[in-house]
């Protein structure tokens, strides 16, 4: 979002903030978090002005707490809706894959709404949805590793404010279990469970935290500013789940069933590709990660590392490694 932004990007970006604690926000306070999180420039006016709109809307309401008028948004209200066998079935099929996300908070609420629907649909409408049960199987894909509620509430108060945390947190890659402060940058949901992204201040790097394995959080008032398009250039360095610090140009030949497997269910992850006589050119432009690593050699002989030359030499000495413990008799 630019500065320029229109009052729907205000207003849709107002309503998430509120959702969001139930404490309530200021006027002052909602123009800085426009600002702060979303680049948005706005007056008391403008904002009053929205809020006006929204409530017209939504079940928003203004309170006096502690002497200052605050904006809350605790429920919403809906009239009778119709749905057509294809949305039941559509709601379902959104049950069905929230549960994979149950986990979380957020999912837990959508999860609640969802089943009041379903309950309240006719008998037929629901003996429809028996039938589907039936013949429609959703596998998830995520495990359930919840995050503590206070953590994650603090990590979301500390993204608003954009201030530092000191965290005592269990590393994955070391097991080893330190302090440091923190600077968060963004959260974000992958494969069920929360993450937070930002620059750690004992590596003097970007890091990716996940927030079930933080054992405690406190806010500091040290303050920080979060880089422009953060988001989005961190991305690029990620292959699948792991993210680098130098991003190179990986070149992959891949043949016979790999190639197939890697045209079907794995494109997405390419910048480009190429097919040439029942074999591929994979080009992806990201750092050399661990999960990288494990991907390639999940194809065995079929995956050719042609670029770079440090992922080639890796990869050889991983194979060799294999090679060694497999060798002794």
């Amino acid at each position: 979002m630019s500065n320029k932004s229109t009052s729907t990007e205000r207003q849709l970006f107002i309503l998430s903030l509120l959702s969001q604690r139930k404490s309530g926000y200021t006027i002052t306070e909602i123009i800085d978090s426009l600002k702060r999180m979303a680049d948005i420039d706005a007056t008391r006016r403008m904002v009053a002005r929205d809020m006006d709109y929204i409530s017209q809307n939504f079940f928003v309401y203004e309170e006096e707490h502690d002497g200052r008028l605050v904006y809350k948004a605790d429920k919403y209200a809906l009239s009778d809706i119709d749905f057509s066998i294809a949305e039941i079935v559509s709601l379902y099929f959104t049950e069905q894959v929230l549960k994979t996300y149950r986990s979380l908070g957020m999912a837990k609420d959508a999860l609640t709404i969802i089943r009041r629907i379903l309950d309240k649909l006719p008998g037929l409408s629901r003996s429809a949805i028996e039938n589907v049960k039936k013949m429609i199987k959703i596998v998830p894909e995520a495990g359930d590793d919840p995050a503590d509620e206070e953590v994650l509430a603090l990590v979301q108060e500390a993204l608003e404010a954009s201030r530092s945390l000191r965290l005592t947190y269990r590393s994955f890659s070391s097991g080893e279990t330190a302090q440091r402060v923190f600077d968060p940058y963004v959260l974000e949901i992958r494969e069920g469970c929360w993450h937070t992204l930002g620059f750690c201040h004992l590596r003097q790097a970007v890091r990716d935290l996940r927030v079930s394995r933080i054992i405690a959080a406190e806010l500091t008032d040290e303050t920080f500013t979060p880089p422009q398009r953060f988001y989005e250039e961190y991305r690029k360095t990620r292959f699948d789940k792991l993210a680098g610090e130098e991003l190179c140009d990986i070149r992959i030949r891949f043949t016979g069933d790999a190639a197939r497997l890697v045209r079907e269910y794995h494109a997405r992850k390419a910048d480009r590709i190429e097919e040439n006589e029942g074999s591929i050119l994979f080009e992806k432009k990201a750092a050399v990660t661990p999960d990288l690593k494990s991907w390639l050699l999940s194809f065995g002989g079929q995956a050719e590392v042609l670029a770079p030359d440090r992922l080639k030499k890796e990869l050889k000495e991983e194979v060799e490694r294999m090679s060694a413990l497999y060798g002794k008799e």
